[in-house]
């Protein structure tokens, strides 16, 4: 599992103005919980 936990890797990512909403960290648990 990928751990985002430093600013500039959160920046990578696409759609992203430094925080990431919850929802993607809830849908990384569903789909980990699912697999």
């Amino acid at each position: 599992m990928v751990e985002i936990s430093s600013p500039s890797e959160i920046s990578k990512v696409p759609g992203n103005a430094g925080e990431p909403p919850p929802a993607v960290y809830t849908s990384l648990l569903k789909m980990l919980s699912l697999d």
